[in-house]
């Protein structure tokens, strides 16, 4: 599976430069197909993922994913096994998404689209949780 990595500074200040990618440099062996990483526009947050393709294999899988808003940012460790299901549910209920790609991550996120409120609205996140049929953790 692949591996994620997060730093939040909660005194105020800046993450310190390269900090999050030493941090996901740790956990290389977790994912050898990629890394990634973001940082807030405040320095305050930083996410790392290292990338174990297997669903789908291409750059456009990479992560961290951003919600086409940029209000929205994901680091994703695991597979959700009913994604297909999922987004085609959400897609009935006038929930737009433009997926370019099969990963299950942009997919049920709904990040293609940017329309995190759309989603908040008609599923909500313990809504959701109880539909994956999971194996993950995110940040």
């Amino acid at each position: 599976m692949c591996g994620i990595a997060g730093i939040v500074d909660l005194q105020g200040g800046a993450v310190v430069p390269g900090a999050i990618e030493s941090l996901t440099a740790l956990i290389a062996h977790r994912g050898p197909d990629g890394a990634g990483f973001w940082h807030s526009d405040d320095k305050r947050i930083a996410l790392g993922h290292r990338r174990l393709a297997i669903i789908d294999p291409g750059a456009r899988g990479n992560q961290p994913m951003i919600s086409g808003d940029g209000r929205y940012v994901i680091v994703y460790n695991g597979e959700i096994y009913n994604f297909l299901e999922l987004r085609q549910e959400l897609e009935a209920l006038g929930i737009a998404y433009r997926i370019r790609h099969r990963g299950d991550t942009r997919g049920v996120a709904g990040l293609g689209a940017g329309d995190a409120a759309a989603l908040q609205r008609h599923v909500g996140i313990c809504h959701c949780r109880q539909r994956l049929r999971r194996c993950f953790s995110g940040a």
